[in-house]
Order: structure tokens, then sequence, then C-alpha cells
């Protein structure tokens, strides 16, 4: 018996350090000689085509989700997303599954309408007007860590860790989320996508 608890506390164990690291996440380059530079490619290996690059020492890139040898990290840059070589990322400290992630930009189309985050404060700007930054609370699901509401004045909001395309560019955002918030006089139900990246 005693053998089959420690052998459940070891899984146990094995899946709670496997879920410690969610994303998406920020990085820094680290890694590369001052006269290089990180490639970003169209998909997860060496032998791709180079779609753009990172200056080294770059900072603050949001890896949006990584491939299953998690070698490769998802990122956005010029307009597309592409992969770059985890080998020369390193991740921030402190950012964890089960954490409200930072919030910087929540943004949607048709119509277009956005939400701007700033120590402890957000603000909803649409095509009628940009409302002051107000204070705003943000709770994490009790049964769930991919999922958290936002509270503020006149709004509710509901972001998942899922991927996410704002449907007018070729990014790919690693965080939805489902807005309700005056518009045009009404309450509307605005659907959209968030990013961590400063």
């Amino acid at each position: 018996m005693k053998l089959i608890l420690a052998a459940l506390f070891s899984v146990l164990a094995t899946m709670a350090l496997a879920t410690v690291d969610g994303f998406p996440a920020l990085y820094d380059v680290k890694g590369l000689a001052a006269d290089d530079n990180l490639n970003v490619r169209e998909a997860p290996n060496a032998g791709s085509i180079v779609i753009s690059s990172f200056p080294p020492m770059s900072k603050n890139i949001e890896v949006i989700t990584m491939n299953d040898a998690e070698t490769w990290g998802l990122v956005n840059i010029d307009g597309r997303s592409g992969w770059v070589s985890m080998r020369y990322m390193a991740r921030h400290p402190g950012q964890y599954a089960g954490n409200v992630p930072a919030l910087t930009y929540c943004h949607g189309t048709e119509p277009f309408w956005g939400l701007e985050f700033t120590d402890g404060g957000v603000s909803f700007s649409s095509p009628e007007n940009t409302g002051p930054m107000v204070p705003f609370t943000a709770l994490r699901s009790a049964n769930r860590i991919d999922r958290f509401a936002l509270f503020a004045a006149g709004m509710t909001g509901v972001v998942i860790e899922q991927r996410c395309s704002d449907g007018m560019s070729d990014f790919t955002y690693g965080l939805s989320v489902e807005l309700l918030a005056p518009l045009y006089g009404d309450m509307k139900l605005l659907s959209g996508c968030c990013t961590i990246q400063p």
C-alpha cells in the first residue's frame, strides 16, 4: 500500500510540474553573439524559410505556444506568426499556469474595440469613444486553470488561454476574450483576442 501511495504521489507531483509553465509567456533572446540575429521561421524546423529575425538581446517577446518537442516557440513579428528556436530564449520568472496573466491589450473587430491595461486599471475604447481608466479585478476560475473573469465598471469578461485570431492580421494570439461592454448605447457581447506583450 505504501508503494502504491508513493507511486501515486510521484505521478501527481510530475503532473503538477508539467503544468507549471503556462502559455502565452514572455521571453528574452539569450546566448546570441552581438552580430547575430535569432531567425523566425515559417515552420518549427531549422530548414524552414526565414520570415524575419530578432536582434540579440531582444526582450519581452510573447511566446504563444511551443511545438510538441518544446524546442520551438510560436511568436508574432512583422504582421505574421512564425517559429523561433527555444534554445536562444529565456523565460521571464514568475509566469505560471494557474495565475492570471498580466494582460496589456485586448481587441476585437467589426465593430472595432479595445481594452488597454496599465497599473491595475483598464480603459475601454470603441469607435464612439475612449473611456476613462478604471480599476479592475481578475478572478481565476475555481475549477479551470485556463480561464479567468475580469470585472470593471460597466464591463465583465472571460479570458481563456487558447489560440485566437483577430480576423484582420496573420498574428496568432494565446488568449481569447468574451467581453460584455457598453457599445452604441447598449450592452454588447464582444469577442476578441488578448496579448501580454508590452
